[in-house]
């Protein structure tokens, strides 16, 4: 093979091998497989890890984060429970309202029906035949005034 001018060096190493350590990779970004590297580490460096020391600021942080949140969480329950409440009395309004207006149709119903039942006529008949009432004399009505119009006192036993 070197008589077309290729080494068989440049083979061996364009072939993959497959080992757990290395593998063949084609193209410029190759790494060089000379250079010793540690793609595998051991058991022991692959568990631990380097401790981290837990900071002042970083509990703050997360106390503060933690209390928004709960203000937060708060909020909306409160906000939902407002909700409902709001919801309720709206609904509570509406019965009453629908209540108001059967209440005020009976009411007008049994006006026109105590209208209708009044009879002036026969009241006036039944007030002279049976009551013994007429009409007032000229010396009968007595005309008074009063100082204020909105207070008025009772006056019993004169004639």
């Amino acid at each position: 093979m070197e008589a077309r001018g290729f080494s068989t060096e440049g083979m061996n190493m364009r072939r993959s091998s497959v080992s757990a350590r290395e593998s063949y990779v084609q193209g410029s970004a190759a790494r060089n497989l000379r250079q010793p590297h540690s793609v595998e580490r051991s058991y022991r460096q692959q568990i631990q890890r380097p401790v981290r020391r837990i900071r002042i600021g970083d509990v703050i942080g997360t106390m503060i984060v933690a209390a928004a949140f709960a203000i937060c969480a708060m909020m909306m329950v409160n906000y939902v429970r407002m909700q409902s409440d709001l919801t309720a009395a709206r609904k509570s309004v509406a019965r009453m309202e629908v209540n108001l207006t059967d209440l005020k149709s009976r009411n007008d119903a049994r006006y026109s029906e105590v209208m209708a039942s009044v009879n002036l006529e026969e009241i006036e008949t039944i007030a002279r035949d049976e009551l013994g009432m007429g009409y007032a004399q000229e010396g009968q009505i007595i005309h008074y005034s009063t100082d204020s119009t909105d207070y008025m006192r009772k006056v019993t036993g004169t004639n």
